[in-house]
């Protein structure tokens, strides 16, 4: 029988880089196309027709149930997602209480709607 690596191990360590827990969304768009996952540092785009450079400073306006808000990110990384479409991990820049507030209330409603799938 052979058992899962042990979450402590350098090898996963070193593959799992993120600084924070993501939050997968459902239905949350932005400026620059629609949000798959969200995290304290960061969120992960799915872009149609728009590609960002990796180091690229962005304005991203996400709409919150606290309404709009603007975050400064950078494109930590930007790879194909199928034709003329890309996914993007973006980096936040440092943030007003404020802004901090309405994320969270956006991943508190994301995590609302979430919805049980069957694992293919």
């Amino acid at each position: 029988m052979e058992y899962p690596p042990h979450p402590l191990d350098p090898a996963v360590l070193a593959r799992n880089r993120r600084k924070a827990g993501r939050v997968r969304c459902e239905g949350l768009r932005c400026s620059w196309g629609t949000v798959l996952d969200m995290s304290a540092t960061g969120v992960k785009v799915a872009m149609h027709l728009r590609r960002p450079s990796v180091g690229q400073l962005m304005s991203i306006e996400m709409s919150t149930p606290a309404g709009v808000v603007s975050i400064m990110a950078r494109a930590a990384w930007v790879r194909s997602a199928g034709l003329l479409t890309w996914e993007a991990g973006c980096e936040f820049s440092p943030m007003t209480e404020e802004v901090k507030a309405a994320l969270i209330s956006a991943a508190h409603a994301a995590i609302a709607t979430e919805t049980i799938r069957k694992v293919a």
